[in-house]
């Protein structure tokens, strides 16, 4: 999954993390159980982040 990018974020020229579909800024939001645990059982491995984005709504997950 690291090799092939799935789930990294996205840089564009205005921001470090853009949103996929709209390319604008992307804000952070806590993170639920089921992150928490996915967390753990990639073995630590992707210290992934919740986000969400203003103008279109998408929320998910990404990684550094």
């Amino acid at each position: 999954i690291r090799f092939l990018g799935l789930g990294k974020k996205k840089i564009c020229e205005e921001c470090n993390n853009c949103c996929p579909d709209c390319n604008l800024a992307l804000n952070r939001i806590k993170r639920n159980n089921v992150d928490k645990l996915l967390f753990h059982l990639t073995f630590r491995i992707f210290n992934s982040k919740r986000y969400i984005c203003d103008e279109c709504g998408w929320e998910g997950l990404r990684w550094e």
